[in-house]
């Protein structure tokens, strides 16, 4: 085996110290490295509880690197790290998957394998196949390497993991970094808010344009995706994978379906614990996230460990009426299930103490997701409990409803479009007999209902009526800088505004799944890093996720089960209430009572309503009109409703308000 330029670090394998890993550096194929750029992106990524951060320093390249060190094979790592032939140097944050079977390919025996850390396998990876080492990588994981012989950056993103990379052409040099920390110290210089992207963003279903961040000039790697730049900072940007969801799974018998199914989603699961020992999860009475509870609990139950759940719950339940209490609240049926378990430490947490003025002021930092939302406090105050439980990974199961526990919603109006009439005739009867209707009855929720609410969809959106909703959707007054393109909105082929016409029940799950892995891994890396904790998701194993959009459609609500296949696989490993409510959670239902608790709100609103500039820009009279509604609201849903309006209407104000103070 050929070793590689990196330094042996020795250590106590004890005791062992996770924290989040991340990369930064500037490309300058003319040989003028900015040095006090780098300076200054090596100052803002560094923080404390973080150490060892390496930095390589040449003509053309300079890369820093705060080291992860959470597996045995971590300890002997060191970054950036430089091949035997010195032609190569390459940084990254890697969490790979199935190391075993890459290092069968790549010729390591496993007492090599033992001592190889994942950038090393990575690099070796990159030397056999160059860009097609990604089709052999697995996990969570996005990385950089320099070729000084062409002078050219390779840089590269996983399929959808939790990872992150931003970049920017930065005064004739190219700029790269894990974290927009490392631009925000450069705003001084060039980078500045993009007020068109926060203009954007107040609108309905309207989010940031094409991999762009709030920064000026500053963008995000997506998936499956990787970026070459050469010596004359010509960017190439190529799409190395995509979901297939044509090519199909063809078994005799059913069993056939659930044991692979089982097969590749605990494997998901015991390939990311590994050898480590504490764990996390972020914990619903949803599906998702209690099966994976369920094989987690099961591996660590082998190693005699305990697994950390944390439950977020309404802190002023008292307050809502009962009848809602099946529908909101996520710790009723996951507490009846703890007795299912001998392992499980869990946490129930209502977070009434939660100051919003901190979460308003945190969201400036947030460049890439800077507006409030219902769930960032919780989020991130269970990432805090989980550092205090000594938790080094947590697991997440956000694109499960798209991957594990797709319920194929119109899935009889989609495959009557596709003229499969007796597909539709047996499950309309299958739905009759299991919930004791009348075939008119189903016939009429299944088909005739759901297609009356496409076909208005339609109708909306040839007449103009759902462009006049979106655009009444902002807060604000006046356009910000270029008029949006609405029809470019409405057409692009990842557009929310698509998803509800689609009729083909693949495509549409593909279409949700393409468009939240979009954000998702960046999000919780973010969270992560910020926060000093990994974070992974074993439902977009990319093995898992190639698994399940190959199975025949008719699987997820076969004879008038909804999930059908994932229930199948789950009986009697999950508590049964749990596995058979139909329910979806709304999390942080008690939301409007959580603002009007606040003082915060109150006072600010007071402020910018006296704020002569804010009022000819935006609608703070209807912000006014909507916090008194809010006071004067009897009911608990148009309470929640008018609560998530009003956080994301204040955010967009107070980033504009506080970036615009900061910098006059």
């Amino acid at each position: 085996m050929v070793w590689y330029k990196t330094q042996i670090i020795v250590s106590d394998n004890s005791f062992v110290i996770l924290y989040m890993s991340g990369f930064f550096g500037v490309f300058s194929p003319g040989g003028n490295i900015d040095k006090v750029a780098f300076d200054q992106m090596q100052k803002a990524i560094h923080r404390e509880g973080y150490d060892e951060l390496e930095t390589h320093v040449d003509d053309c390249i300079s890369m820093g690197h705060l080291m992860l060190r959470i597996t045995a094979e971590s300890f002997y790592d060191k970054q950036p790290l430089s091949s035997s032939c010195g032609r190569y140097i390459l940084v990254g944050h890697f969490r790979l998957d199935y190391r075993d079977e890459l290092g069968d390919k790549l010729g390591l025996t496993q007492k090599d394998l033992e001592l190889t850390p994942d950038s090393l396998l990575v690099l070796l990876s990159f030397l056999k196949w160059k860009k097609n080492c990604v089709n052999h990588l697995e996990g969570d994981w996005c990385f950089v390497i320099y070729d000084k012989v062409e002078v050219r950056l390779n840089c590269f993103k996983d399929k959808f993991g939790v990872s992150a990379l931003y970049y920017a052409i930065h005064e004739g040099q190219f700029i790269f970094a894990t974290s927009l920390l490392c631009f925000h110290e450069l705003i001084g210089n060039t980078f500045s808010i993009d007020l068109h992207q926060l203009y954007r963003l107040s609108f309905e279903g309207v989010g940031l344009d094409n991999s762009r961040t709030m920064f000026n000039g500053v963008f995000f790697l997506f998936p499956c995706t990787y970026l070459i730049i050469d010596s004359n900072l010509y960017l190439e940007q190529s799409e190395y994978y995509e979901l297939n969801i044509r090519t199909k799974v063809k078994y005799k018998y059913e069993q056939d379906y659930i044991s692979d199914y089982l097969y590749f989603f605990s494997n998901s699961i015991k390939s990311r614990i590994s050898t480590l020992n504490d764990i996390g999860i972020f914990q619903s009475s949803g599906l998702d996230s209690n099966a994976i509870l369920y094989f987690a609990s099961k591996e660590l139950e082998f190693k005699e460990a305990e697994i950390f759940t944390y439950t977020a719950c309404n802190c002023y339940l008292h307050k809502i009426d009962k009848k809602f209490y099946s529908l909101i609240s996520d710790d009723e049926l996951f507490k009846k299930s703890l007795h299912l378990y001998n392992n499980v430490n869990p946490s129930f947490l209502d977070f009434c103490r939660v100051s919003f003025k901190n979460e308003f002021q945190q969201s400036v930092f947030d460049f890439d997701n800077p507006v409030v939302t219902k769930s960032k406090f919780w989020l991130r105050g269970i990432i805090q409990n989980a550092k205090k439980d000594n938790v080094r990974l947590m697991f997440t199961g956000q694109l499960g409803n798209f991957t594990i526990t797709w319920n194929a919603p119109q899935i009889l109006l989609s495959n009557l479009v596709k003229l499969r009439f007796f597909i539709v005739l047996k499950g309309l009867r299958a739905l009759s007999i299991k919930y004791n209707l009348s075939f008119y009855s189903v016939v009429k929720t299944q088909i005739i209902s759901p297609g009356i609410v496409h076909l208005k969809n339609w109708v909306k959106s040839f007449n103009g009526n759902l462009k006049k909703k979106i655009k009444d959707s902002s807060v604000y007054k006046v356009q910000i800088e270029n008029p949006i393109n609405w029809k470019k909105e409405f057409t692009k082929s990842n557009s929310v505004f698509r998803i509800p016409l689609v009729l083909n029940s693949n495509e549409l799950r593909k279409q949700l799944f393409y468009l939240n892995a979009r954000v998702t891994g960046i999000r919780w890396y973010n969270e992560g890093f910020t926060n000093a904790l990994l974070t992974s998701d074993p439902t977009v194993d990319i093995r898992l996720v190639d698994f399940l959009f190959s199975i025949p459609e008719q699987y997820y609500n076969k004879d008038g089960s909804l999930k059908f296949l994932f229930r199948k696989m789950m009986e009697n490993r999950i508590y049964e209430p749990l596995l058979e409510n139909n329910n979806t959670i709304e999390q942080t239902f008690d939301l409007g009572y959580r603002i009007l608790a606040d003082p915060f709100f109150s006072l600010y609103i007071e402020k910018i309503e006296q704020d002569v500039s804010l009022n000819e820009i935006f609608k703070i009279g209807a912000i006014k009109d909507m916090f008194n509604q809010l006071k004067s609201c009897k009911s608990d849903f148009s309470s929640y409703q008018i609560g998530l309006k009003l956080l994301k209407d204040i955010s967009i104000v107070y980033l504009y308000d506080n970036y615009d103070r900061r910098n006059e």
